[in-house]
C-alpha cells in the first residue's frame, strides 16, 4: 500500500521535480593507511546487524514486569508479528513464548548480573529465538540461505545496554 501510495503521489508531482536529488550524501575518507576501509560498504554491513526488535523487547519486559508482561503477553505479541507477517499462524507465538518461559526462569539471577553480563544471556536468548524460527522454517521447507542470518543476535545484543538505560528499571 505504501508503495502505491508513493507512486501516486509522484504522478501528481510535474516530471521536472523528479530529477531533484531528495538526498544529498557526504563522502567520509579515512587516512592512507586504511584506504581498504574507504571501500567497505558500511550501510550493508550495518544492516546485517539490525535487531529483532520485537523478540528483544518482549525480553526486556518480561525482566522488568513479569506478572503483567508474562507468557500470555509473549504469545500474543507473537501472534500479532505473525498476522502483520502473513507468514505461517503460530510461528513467533511459539518462539516468543519459549524465550520469555525461558527469561523467567532466569530471571531472579540475571536481575543482579552486570549489563555486559546480560548482554551475553540475552545473545543466548536471542539466538535461541533464532533457531527456532529457522527449524520451524526448515520444517516447511523456507529456510533461510544467508550466513548473516545469525548477525541479528549480535545486533540485538548491542542494544542491550542502551535499551536498559531507556526503558523503566525492572522490578526486584
Amino acid at each position: 500500500i505504501a508503495s502505491f501510495l508513493v507512486a501516486y503521489v509522484l504522478t501528481l508531482l510535474p516530471a521536472s521535480l523528479w530529477s531533484l536529488p531528495l538526498f544529498y550524501t557526504y563522502e567520509l575518507r579515512l587516512p592512507a593507511p586504511f584506504d581498504g576501509l574507504n571501500h567497505v560498504d558500511w550501510l550493508n554491513v550495518f544492516s546485517l546487524l539490525k535487531p529483532q526488535w520485537t523478540l528483544l523487547l518482549v525480553i526486556y519486559w518480561s525482566l522488568a514486569r513479569p506478572y503483567i508482561m508474562g507468557i500470555v503477553f509473549a504469545w500474543l505479541v507473537g501472534l500479532g508479528l505473525d498476522v502483520l507477517r502473513v507468514g505461517l499462524i503460530g510461528e513467533y507465538a511459539l518462539v516468543f513464548s519459549i524465550v520469555c518461559y525461558l527469561t523467567l526462569r532466569i530471571r531472579r539471577h540475571l536481575l543482579y548480573f552486570h549489563v555486559v553480563q546480560q548482554m551475553v544471556v540475552v545473545l543466548g536468548l536471542l539466538l535461541i529465538g533464532q533457531f527456532l524460527v529457522f527449524w520451524i522454517q526448515a520444517m516447511i521447507g523456507h529456510p533461510p540461505y544467508h550466513s548473516s542470518y545469525w548477525l541479528s543476535s549480535v545486533g540485538g545484543a548491542l542494544l542491550w545496554p542502551l535499551l536498559v538505560w531507556m526503558l523503566p528499571k525492572p522490578e526486584q
